[in-house]
């Protein structure tokens, strides 16, 4: 694998992630010729409440892992690198099984909270099923990211950026084909198609998992080093995943938390204004499926180059080299002003 400059994991970061979300746009067209205005809502519905359960289980930790191995590896702290990686597993595992069994268990009863008493649309126990299909998605999605975290961290971006286009590309086929197959050949319920579509979140994370595991042994066999380290080494590593998790945490929490409030308060607020089930449901469904998805053309931008900016500064930081982060930032701010700022104005 070929190690990635700040401009070019950059470019190579942010150009994956626009492809994936371009994709990402395109193919609710044909998803929406599918599944209908019912379906898009039952979807975003479902996607909604599992983006804040994800967050829950690893926001801000991925790029905590990338900034701390690119730390570690420049200051040739192979053995606290390693110990690092291990314990964060071990934190994603506990937080992924404990978030996946609150949102499975507890589905019922977030899909009463978010249609309240609306009738005539998609049933709590419609909503009940999507939720408990796409919690699946929980227990794999963490791990995938804290091992593109790590691969970043050494400054292979090309592999972890791939991995998110096999994600995507993988989930986009499972969500056409089976809908479409589950509605157009075996005749089953719009339930089982919306099901099958949000499970396809889990599979394109298995697939670039198991793509990126093969990555990673080319790294885990490099600077291996076998001594133990004291356990105020061991709190010192783990306060410091902590702390620079939580700015991620805030913000990650914060942008989930708006939507899935909107969206609940969009749904009880039609109801109170007397709409009809199947308007409020056509609202809701361009609000949380249809609509949104043009904004994360400018969202790619930012998080192409943080994916990069992140570990990169956390390397010159760590060497003292406070020019060299210097540039950096004032070339991230250059590319939002003539690329990101451009962009949002033409949409708006």
């Amino acid at each position: 694998m070929k190690k990635s400059g700040f401009i070019e994991g950059a470019v190579i970061a942010t150009l994956a992630i626009f492809f994936t979300k371009f994709i990402g746009i395109i193919y609710v067209i044909p998803f929406y010729n599918i599944v209908g205005t019912k379906g898009g809502a039952l979807y975003g519905y479902a996607y909604n409440i599992y983006n804040l359960f994800l967050i829950i289980s690893s926001a801000g930790i991925p790029l905590a892992i990338s900034k701390l191995t690119s730390e570690y590896n420049a200051l040739k702290k192979y053995k606290e690198k390693e110990y690092m990686f291990t314990i964060t597993k071990k934190i994603i595992i506990v937080f992924s099984i404990t978030s996946f069994l609150i949102c499975f268990i507890f589905a019922p009863l977030i899909a009463k909270l978010i249609i309240g008493d609306v009738v005539g649309g998609n049933t709590i126990e419609d909503i009940t099923f999507v939720i408990r299909c796409v919690s699946f998605a929980i227990l794999v999605v963490p791990l995938l990211s804290i091992s593109r975290g790590y691969l970043q961290g050494h400054g292979y971006i090309s592999p972890a950026s791939f991995s998110q286009v096999i994600e995507q590309i993988v989930r986009i086929l499972v969500i056409l084909v089976g809908s479409y197959c589950v509605l157009n050949i075996l005749h089953l319920s719009l339930r089982t198609a919306i099901g099958i579509a949000v499970f396809g979140a889990c599979a394109g994370a298995i697939v670039a998992y198991i793509y990126l595991a093969n990555k990673m042994i080319i790294i885990k066999h490099k600077n291996i080093d076998n001594n133990d380290l004291k356990k105020q080494e061991k709190i010192i590593i783990i306060k410091k995943i902590v702390m620079y998790s939580i700015p991620f945490i805030i913000t990650n929490i914060a942008n989930s938390l708006y939507n899935s409030t909107d969206m609940i308060l969009l749904i009880r607020g039609l109801n109170y204004l007397k709409f009809p089930a199947s308007d409020i449901e056509t609202i809701s469904s361009v609000f949380t499926t249809w609509g949104n998805k043009l904004n994360t053309i400018v969202t790619s931008i930012a998080t192409g180059l943080a994916i990069s900016l992140v570990p990169s500064i956390a390397k010159s930081n760590a060497k003292k080299d406070f020019k060299d982060i210097n540039d950096k930032f004032n070339k991230t701010i250059q590319v939002f002003i003539y690329i990101a700022l451009p962009i949002s104005i033409f949409m708006s």
